[in-house]
C-alpha cells in the first residue's frame, strides 16, 4: 500500500526538515508547547520558517523557540500522516473526537493511541535484546514516557524507528516506507497476540511494537 497523493506531499515537506540538524535545546514542556501552538495549522515547511521569523524576530529566544517549533511541527505532521495510514484499513475506525490524548483509532473495536518512537538513547539494552523481549521494551517505554501532555497508561501502538546511522528521527519523514511496514503489520494483526501490561489499580493495557529499520 502506497500513501495517498496528499501523504506524498506531506512526505516531501517533512523531508525538507531532515536537511537540518535536529536540536531541541530543552525537554518538551507545556510552556513552550503553548508558545508554538501554531504548528498544527501550517503544513508547508517554508511557511513555518517564515511564521517563526515574523512572530519571534524581536524575541531573544527566537532560535530556541524556532528549534522547538520545527521539531514539534515535524513530529506532529508525521504522526498525523501515520494515523491516516492506519485509518485507511477496513478494520480500523478513526476515533470520533479530534486531538484526544488517549485514543487515535480503533482496531477491531480496540481503542489505541499510536506513538512513533525513535530508538531511545538512554535505554539499557541493545536493539537485538529489545526485539527479543518486546514485552519488557513496551513496559520500559510506558515507564519512561514524557510527564507532559501525552503521558498516559492507555492502549498504545508503538512504531519503533531504528537507523543504522543513528539518525532514527529522519525515518519519521519516510511515509512511503512506513506505509509498507504498517501494511505488513495490519495484514497479520491478531488481537490475541497483543502485549498485556498490568499496573496497580489499572485495567490491563494492550500494546504492541512495529519495527521500522533502515
Amino acid at each position: 500500500m502506497l500513501p495517498k497523493p496528499d501523504l506524498v506531499t506531506i512526505e516531501s515537506e517533512l523531508k525538507k526538515r531532515t536537511q537540518y540538524k535536529y536540536i531541541w535545546g530543552r525537554t518538551q514542556n507545556d510552556t513552550f508547547d503553548r508558545l508554538t501552538h501554531f504548528i498544527y495549522d501550517i503544513k508547508q515547511f517554508d511557511k513555518l520558517i517564515c511564521h517563526i521569523q515574523n512572530q519571534f524576530h524581536n524575541n531573544p529566544k527566537q532560535k530556541e523557540i524556532g528549534n522547538y517549533a520545527v521539531n514539534r511541527w515535524y513530529n506532529f505532521h508525521s504522526a498525523m500522516a501515520i494515523e491516516e495510514i492506519f485509518c485507511s484499513f477496513s478494520q480500523v475506525r478513526k476515533f470520533e473526537v479530534e486531538k484526544d490524548k488517549y485514543c487515535d483509532f480503533y482496531i477491531h473495536d480496540i481503542p489505541f493511541d499510536h506513538k512513533t518512537s525513535v530508538f531511545p538513547k538512554n535505554i539499557p539494552w541493545s536493539k537485538k535484546w529489545c526485539k527479543q523481549n518486546p514485552a519488557l521494551l513496551a513496559r520500559w517505554l510506558y515507564d519512561n514516557q514524557s510527564s507532559e501532555q501525552r503521558h498516559h497508561l492507555s492502549n498504545r501502538i508503538f512504531l519503533m524507528l531504528y537507523s543504522k546511522s543513528s539518525a532514527h528521527w529522519k525515518l519519521k519523514a519516510e511515509l512511503t516506507y512506513l506505509s509498507r511496514i504498517i501494511h505488513q503489520y495490519m495484514d497479520s494483526f491478531n488481537p490475541g497476540q497483543l502485549i498485556k501490561i498490568n499496573y496497580p489499580n489499572k485495567t490491563t493495557i494492550l500494546t504492541d511494537l512495529i519495527w521500522a529499520e533502515a
